[in-house]
């Protein structure tokens, strides 16, 4: 796999994102979920669909988080987990939900400027294989044949 959980991260965040959104705009909560699942284009939301069925035969909102929540990832149990609490207690979930997505991205920044740093570390071995021997085929060798020649004569 080219791609690791990070950017699977990346799509729940977004997903988490658009799920703010639309419940800040007055939807409900599983209609929320339901519309951020629809309109984000993440493997995460596409998992999140196929755990909530079909809009005509909709399994229940807990039963589909914990499905979802079990097949993609750590992030999608904290945000089924986070979810649950939120709406036992009475907690806004919309703040919650803007937290977690915050969250999510300050880690994924985090991740990937680990990744930066070690990038001139990974690149060193394609230079000095590549475009060094290259580059004194080009430029050493034919002064090195200029002064060979030049002393023969």
């Amino acid at each position: 796999m080219s791609r690791d959980r990070t950017v699977d991260r990346g799509g729940c965040a977004d997903l988490v994102l658009v799920m703010n959104v639309y419940f800040a705009s007055g939807f409900g909560l599983h209609e929320a979920i339901r519309r951020a699942a629809e309109y984000s284009v993440t493997p995460a939301s596409e998992e999140l669909l196929r755990c909530l069925g079909p809009r005509e035969a909709s399994r229940p909102l807990e039963e589909a988080l914990s499905h979802w929540a079990g097949t993609v990832g750590d992030l999608a149990a904290h945000i089924e987990s986070t979810l649950r609490l939120g709406e036992s207690y009475g907690v806004s979930v919309g703040t919650i939900l803007h937290q977690l997505a915050e969250d999510s991205r300050l880690e994924i920044r985090a991740v990937r400027r680990q990744r930066a740093g070690r990038l001139p570390i990974s690149s060193l071995l394609p230079v000095v294989c590549c475009f060094l021997p290259g580059f004194l085929l080009l430029t050493l060798v034919p002064v090195l044949i200029g002064v060979v020649q030049g002393l023969t004569l």
